[in-house]
């Protein structure tokens, strides 16, 4: 019979591995809300261009038009923020990963007069706590974790390492901010576009 492995040899790469994840889930919502807050700027800049715009050139209906599509916008976006809380998010990313780095620290200072096994059992059911109270990282966050930590570990050059991670995961953050940033230029594209033909179609 094949002899389980005690709690306390696994515990401590479990939590290192969390920890690291949390870190990067961290890193990565932190991205996001700077991201929204940026484009709540940018947005902004844009619907204040229209409006003096549409101020000093009232025969231009499209003006006007166009800046109420992006008022519009700026709404949606203001909204959408305040629902994912990408702030608060991280912040509590955070509290959680350095409360995995207090438990892995104490995994490797044994008091003589405390049993191992029970300090493991009590140590595993306070991470466990920490990942209840704390949303799951991501699938990209867990690769690139682990990603970064052969890249410490290893003496070869980082291109010949490789990046086990997508193209879509590696450029997520990329596409998101070209997209983010060149929704006003679409939506005035197409908001032209579509002013247009119903001017025409009701000549």
């Amino acid at each position: 019979m094949k002899q389980a492995i005690p709690k306390r040899e696994y515990l401590p790469e479990i939590i290192s591995k969390s920890r690291l994840s949390h870190i990067e889930a961290e890193r990565r919502l932190v991205r996001y809300d700077q991201l929204v807050k940026r484009a709540n700027i940018y947005y902004a800049c844009w619907m204040v261009l229209f409006s003096l715009l549409s101020f000093c050139f009232p025969e231009f209906q499209l003006v006007s038009f166009l800046a109420i599509a992006l008022a519009v916008m700026l709404t949606i976006v203001t909204v959408f923020a305040s629902l994912q809380d990408y702030g608060s998010r991280a912040f509590e990313m955070r509290s959680s990963y350095l409360e995995m780095q207090k438990l892995w620290l104490e995994l490797d200072s044994v008091p003589e007069d405390e049993d191992i096994d029970k300090r493991a059992d009590r140590i595993g059911e306070a991470y466990i706590s920490v990942l209840m109270r704390t949303e799951n990282h991501t699938t990209t966050d867990f690769v690139t974790s682990c990603f970064k930590q052969v890249e410490i570990e290893s003496d070869l050059p980082k291109d010949e390492l490789g990046d086990g991670r997508k193209p879509l995961e590696r450029f997520r953050s990329r596409w998101l901010e070209v997209f983010v940033y060149g929704c006003p230029i679409m939506l005035i594209a197409l908001t032209s576009i579509i002013y247009t033909a119903v001017e025409h179609a009701c000549l």
